[in-house]
């Protein structure tokens, strides 16, 4: 004899309080005569007299308080269709995780991938949601979704980005300053009083910014964002304590609107398909505070890259310049003129750059937001690196930064920024682990090289609290040709050939001392892709020499150095 059990479900019946201030605005009207008050079909009514919620109308009495809401602020039982994850997971390249609001704005960039012959997928996050934590805003449903792909067959992924804004105060629509917690906020000596940091708006105010999360480090100077925990997902064999080192190139839009992810999208593409050769490509601009040890850190990095061709462009304010102007004025022409890198390094904060120490009386803005919006650079867009503190904090509530508006605003500013979501102590061993991956292994993207320097320097707090905002499979535009030279053949005379058959274009040759400062410089058209450099009296005392040739018409490039003395320059 078969039994059967048989389990039916008529319906579920839920009952829940709710504070009458988490549907309205938070306002309660009175009245001292007794009044009517009708409801449109939008509104809703709910009276602390009563314990009631009215539709159409409500009567209101002088002892009553009543609050208006609306329907939109409510959500409806309902039940909907999960959408199957169906993807091959083993034969992903690169793994495009969007909040729904940007899934269309961001297929023109998986398009250009996919001609480039990358297995690129676009997810919505809220079916990562459904499929791996019941539909809950859940951090470990993503990082748990990246592991099984990166781990599933034969395990290709190499990038992923995060399309949406953060924000760490998500349960709330409401931005109070008060509420949020500041390292500046804190009680002067001199009057016992309290200071508090000065925060910019977002131009567009959105009402909850948090997109697509981010997951948080607590450093010893309080919590930071860090995208870094989504991508440290196989434990190190001697590492011990919990894994914080990363497996996959990591990088995020921080889009709140589609017309700002649309801005993101399109310098992404454009830089890849439309950069034009130039000597920008040959410069990296170092900027740093009054300390000495960090322009001595800038210079020796400098040094490190110039042997590549790299020339050095420095910007070192003192710490009591009298035209403050003047070195702001001085760093916008400069990052307007075109550099690949700009890489900061000194004191700073989340909407500025700064020329001192942090001493309120010494201390002055060296960059700023409007700076950025001043910038005029849409040909040459740069990677900016911005070693300090708290440049980059995405995942405020309302506050911009240096780092978000850098790479947010149309036709100028960054294509890419490396930056710190809180405070850090930033250290040049870091800096030049990105830089020597960068320029070494040119052939990897611009994800992998700071995958790769994050791995080689293991530092925590750099490691977990420097963001790329920006497209980790990006490659920046280092000139791809190699250059031969011959150096010692004729007393004062360089020989060079570049590896292109056909070359037609400019050559500028930038003699720098020992110290990397340009002490002269030679440009001179080519005709063929073999020319001779001809040393004279003014670069006599030169220590190198660093090329730089464009074709123009082909758009193609090449860069090298040679030292002076090889040359038999005396």
């Amino acid at each position: 004899k078969k039994i059967l059990d048989v389990v039916m479900l008529d319906y579920v019946d839920v009952e829940f309080s709710i504070k009458a201030t988490e549907i309205t605005d938070g306002f309660a009207l009175f009245s001292p005569d007794k009044c009517k008050i009708k409801l449109n079909d939008k509104q809703l009514a709910y009276s602390t007299l009563n314990k009631k919620y009215a539709l159409k109308s409500i009567a209101l009495t002088t002892d009553d308080r009543v609050y208006i809401g609306r329907f939109d602020s409510l959500h409806s039982a309902h039940v909907k269709t999960i959408n199957p994850l169906d993807l091959q997971l083993d034969h992903i390249d690169y793994l495009m995780i969007s909040h729904p609001l940007f899934i269309e704005t961001i297929q023109p960039l998986a398009a250009y991938y996919r001609q480039k012959n990358i297995h690129v997928a676009v997810v919505n996050i809220n079916d990562i949601y459904d499929h791996y934590s019941y539909g809950v805003r859940e951090l470990y449903a993503i990082k748990n979704f990246i592991k099984d792909t990166y781990t599933s067959g034969s395990g290709t992924l190499k990038h992923v980005l995060l399309v949406g804004d953060s924000s760490w105060d998500w349960r709330d629509n409401k931005k109070y300053l008060d509420k949020y917690a500041s390292w500046a906020n804190r009680r002067l000596p001199v009057n016992r009083n309290f200071t508090s940091q000065k925060h910019f708006k977002y131009n567009n105010e959105i009402q909850n910014r948090d997109f697509v999360p981010t997951g948080q480090f607590h450093s010893a100077q309080g919590h930071s964002a860090s995208d870094n925990w989504f991508v440290s997902i196989i434990p190190e064999s001697n590492h011990k304590g919990e894994d914080y080192i990363p497996d996959i190139a990591i990088g995020r839009f921080t889009a709140a609107t589609v017309a700002e992810a649309q801005v993101m999208v399109q310098k992404s593409i454009d830089y890849q398909t439309k950069s034009k050769v130039g000597p920008w490509k040959s410069r990296v601009l170092w900027i740093t505070n009054a300390s000495k040890a960090y322009q001595n850190y800038s210079k020796s990095l400098g040094k490190r890259i110039g042997k590549l061709g790299v020339v050095a462009e420095n910007i070192f304010p003192k710490e009591m310049d009298g035209d403050n102007l003047k070195v702001q004025e001085t760093l916008t022409e400069a990052i307007n003129y075109g550099d690949l890198i700009v890489h900061f390094l000194g004191h700073g904060g989340n909407s500025i750059w700064r020329i001192g120490p942090p001493d309120v009386k010494k201390n002055r803005d060296l960059f700023t937001l409007d700076h950025i919006s001043s910038l005029n650079n849409k040909s040459n867009l740069p990677f900016v690196m911005s070693m300090s503190c708290y440049s980059a904090p995405y995942d405020h509530p309302f506050a911009d930064s240096i780092g978000e508006k850098f790479f947010r605003e149309k036709d100028k500013g960054a294509i890419a920024v490396l930056a710190a979501s809180w405070r850090n102590a930033p250290n040049q061993l870091f800096s030049r682990a990105v830089i020597d991956n960068i320029y070494k292994t040119p052939r990897q993207s611009l994800g992998q090289a700071i995958l790769n320097a994050k791995r080689q320097y293991q530092g925590r707090v750099s490691v977990e609290m420097y963001n790329l905002l920006g497209d980790p499979a990006l490659h920046l535009a280092i000139p791809a040709l190699n250059m031969k030279i011959k150096t010692g053949i004729t007393p004062n005379k360089v020989d060079v050939e570049i590896d292109s058959n056909q070359f037609k274009g400019e050559v500028k040759v930038s003699f720098v001392d020992d110290s990397a400062e340009v002490i002269d410089e030679q440009q001179f058209k080519i005709d063929s892709n073999h020319f001779t450099i001809s040393l004279n009296d003014q670069n006599s005392h030169c220590n190198q020499a660093r090329i730089y040739a464009w074709d123009s018409k082909q758009n193609i490039d090449a860069m090298a150095s040679f030292t002076c003395v090889n040359a038999n320059v005396k």
